[in-house]
């Protein structure tokens, strides 16, 4: 094969250019994407990308060697500078799927962190008169706290059926925007501004009184049970955007359907499901929300609470796989692109170069030019006139031995 490389210049420098090019642009948007992520803050994983990638190489050159022993020493050495090559492309295409992969764990992990700005924005929001109003703000963070354990507790598999559990959500969820109205009452009483506070709770009770009238369902909407997963998890982010009112709203529309549904078996595996979930992350949530409460300084109020679990089952779902995706790319991607590559050149061979006829006689020391190694075809040429040579020298002494009334040699 390597012979073929002496006699391949153009289609092997045309091969190279041509991975060497496409090594570049990678390297440069791996190292654009790492240089955004702050990725080399830490040089732990570049280090053991470095080690594989030669490893593997490393490993793959000397089976190329074992493989092909009579390799001359030129084609040996142009082995090596393939290799060379070669390594240089798979860190290059490692580096860039790795940085591919850390990529997207830092999305995920952005989106995490915009929930988490959302919900610390709300509760900034509620309590941007916390100094002012010490007394206003315990109260209502106390509100919330009381009908977000009400709230929790029905999510959580409370005794609720039909449209029976969802009115009680409801009307808890109701106390809070009563609690806003009392509160601004108070507010105004003091002659201080108090129209944002009645504005919230206004917008609270006008959707709460327009789910709870709303007592006709229709039964095709028991389909959308099956989206059991985003009830009170998987809120949808854009309902999130304005304020707290269009997602108390959804929660209260989908747990209305959810257990309307209720019956159905395999919906009822579905709620086991979404219970098990939360009671699995309930620890990691509530360390997250006393984080934020001590990073804030602001009492969270709890029924930002699956929201957070969005975030959690996100991470769950998206960044583990990634951190896997990466960690896989950095063993296999170099040994993959040296088996690709020396399979794609095995389809760059070029016409043989111009051979020397088996049957054409060679005069001693005229048979190769100095700076050419012989080729299989010539050496065996060779070999065939020296057999040529033997088998005439042998026929001609057996004649003479015949004609001298001898007997032939046993040995030549």
């Amino acid at each position: 094969m390597y012979n073929e490389f002496n006699r391949s210049t153009k289609s092997l420098n045309f091969f190279m250019a041509i991975a060497c090019l496409v090594s570049g642009v990678l390297t440069l948007r791996g190292m654009r994407l790492l240089r955004s992520d702050g990725f080399f803050d830490s040089w732990v994983q570049p280090t053991m990308l470095a080690g594989f990638s030669a490893l593997g190489c490393f490993i793959f050159w000397q089976i190329i060697i074992r493989f092909y022993p009579r390799s001359t020493a030129e084609g040996k050495r142009q082995l090596l500078v393939v290799s060379l090559l070669l390594i240089a492309f798979a860190l290059t295409t490692s580096t860039f799927f790795s940085a591919f992969g850390m990529s997207a764990d830092k999305a995920v992990m952005r989106h995490i962190t915009m929930v988490t700005d959302e919900a610390r924005s709300t509760l900034i929001l509620l309590h941007q008169r916390r100094k002012q109003e010490a007394n206003f703000a315990n109260h209502l963070g106390g509100m919330g706290d009381v009908n977000a354990s009400m709230v929790q507790r029905e999510i959580d598999g409370g005794p609720l059926s039909g449209r029976r559990g969802a009115g009680k959500v409801a009307s808890n969820i109701s106390g809070l925007a009563d609690g806003y109205r009392n509160a601004a009452d108070r507010l105004k009483k003091q002659g201080k501004d108090a129209d944002r506070l009645y504005s919230r709770g206004d917008k609270l009770l006008t959707e709460i009184n327009k789910i709870i009238s709303n007592d006709k369902i229709s039964i095709s909407e028991k389909s959308r049970a099956v989206e059991v997963k985003l009830a009170a998890v998987n809120i949808v982010l854009t309902k999130l955007q304005d304020s707290a009112v269009p997602w108390i709203q959804d929660l209260v529309e989908r747990m209305d359907t959810l257990y309307l549904a209720k019956g159905d078996a395999t919906m009822q595996k579905a709620v086991n499901r979404l219970g098990t979930s939360i009671s699995e992350g309930k620890d990691v949530l509530q360390e997250r929300l006393a984080d934020l409460e001590q990073e804030s300084d602001i009492p969270v109020i709890s029924y930002r609470i699956p929201d957070q679990f969005e975030a959690i089952i996100l991470h769950w779902e998206y960044v583990a796989p990634s951190f896997m995706y990466s960690a896989a790319t950095d063993v296999f991607a170099p040994a993959l692109s040296l088996f690709l590559l020396s399979f794609i050149s095995r389809f760059f061979k070029p016409k043989q170069a111009s051979r020397i006829n088996p049957e054409e006689e060679v005069q001693d020391g005229m048979s190769e030019p100095e700076y050419r190694n012989p080729t299989d075809i010539e050496v065996a040429a060779r070999l065939r006139r020296i057999h040529r040579r033997a088998q005439d020298d042998r026929n001609g002494q057996s004649r003479r031995d015949d004609a001298n009334g001898r007997r032939p040699s046993s040995s030549y």
